[in-house]
């Protein structure tokens, strides 16, 4: 059953993917997650907003009026704080370096962007009244966060210092915690791929056709399917880049 809700203060309160280009983009995940788009009218150019069934699970935006246009495509998470001047101030307290000052957008609240000590890019957001999260629990849907990090043990103190999180020790993985619930995992990162990175999972009811689907629409396996807690769960790339995980839930 498809379910969503208003972000609480440190849970996942929305994804953006930052692309080149939101028209081949939109046909790619389309074909993988098999999300449909409602056009949004947004100052920054060209957004879309993917639904999963009849709830939103994330928005696309062209990268070239983005944020920070330089930046190669990729997933940005968003975080629900109460109050960004004080978030990040806090990160930067704690070692962090803020990209994006609060900014005022149309319709989508009030937003910054910081980085952790390992550079791991992060946003956070006071969301506007009736802003709903991730759309989670069906094929397509959002099923969670993970945090791949070059120094994930110098990294433990900053979120709790910055967003509250509690760090504890799940099934052999270090998870952070809001309340009791799970808010992301982290991951070191490999010698392959020495970048610290935030990115989204995406929930799939069978994961070989899910990942044949990637690979015939361009994309990449950079992880094979692999045992994950009890599921199966790939690492991939779209056709311009962008990272993103699929989580196998039979069940969905």
């Amino acid at each position: 059953m498809v379910h969503q809700r208003a972000p609480a203060p440190g849970a996942v309160a929305w994804l953006d993917l930052m692309t080149a280009d939101v028209e081949p983009a939109a046909r790619f995940y389309g074909c993988v997650l098999g999300w449909t788009y409602n056009l949004a009218w947004t100052p920054l150019g060209d957004y879309r907003v993917a639904r999963n069934g009849d709830r939103d699970v994330a928005g696309l935006m062209s990268g070239d009026v983005a944020l920070r246009s330089s930046a190669p495509p990729a997933w940005e998470v968003f975080v629900e704080v109460e109050s960004i001047t004080a978030t990040l101030a806090a990160a930067c307290e704690s070692g962090g370096t803020v990209l994006q000052e609060p900014l005022e957008v149309p319709g989508g609240g009030r937003v910054g962007v910081l980085a952790d000590p390992a550079e791991a890019v992060l946003a956070v957001v006071e969301s506007p009244p009736g802003a709903v999260s991730p759309a989670a629990g069906a094929h397509g849907g959002f099923a969670g966060v993970e945090l791949h990090s070059r120094r994930p043990a110098g990294i433990h103190a900053f979120y709790p210092a910055v967003l509250g999180w509690r760090v504890v020790e799940r099934f052999g993985q270090t998870v952070f915690l809001t309340g009791r619930r799970q808010v992301a995992e982290l991951l070191a990162s490999t010698a392959e791929d020495p970048v610290s990175r935030w990115l989204p999972r995406f929930a799939v009811r069978r994961i070989d056709p899910a990942v044949e689907t990637v690979v015939r629409h361009g994309g990449v396996v950079v992880e094979p399917p692999g045992p994950w807690h009890g599921r199966r769960r790939a690492l991939l790339a779209d056709p311009a880049g962008a990272r993103f995980v699929l989580v196998e839930h039979p069940a969905l």
